[in-house]
């Protein structure tokens, strides 16, 4: 018989997976669309995406 608590966490790992994969892909689309760089982080996905935002606006405010 299953238990019912491993499935249900298996289900969540699999959810999150899923969450981080399209996250992931949205912010590579960002930099690409900003035409910037990203190195390794450990900062929330939300954070990077600000990050990128300042970072480009202050290189065109520079130029």
């Amino acid at each position: 018989m299953e238990d019912p608590q491993r499935t249900r966490g298996e289900k969540e790992l699999k959810e999150f997976k899923k969450n981080v994969t399209h996250e992931t892909v949205n912010l590579a689309g960002l930099a690409i669309g900003l035409n910037v760089r990203l190195r390794s982080s450990d900062m929330p996905v939300h954070m990077q995406e600000h990050a990128i935002h300042c970072t480009r606006s202050s290189l065109d405010f520079g130029s």
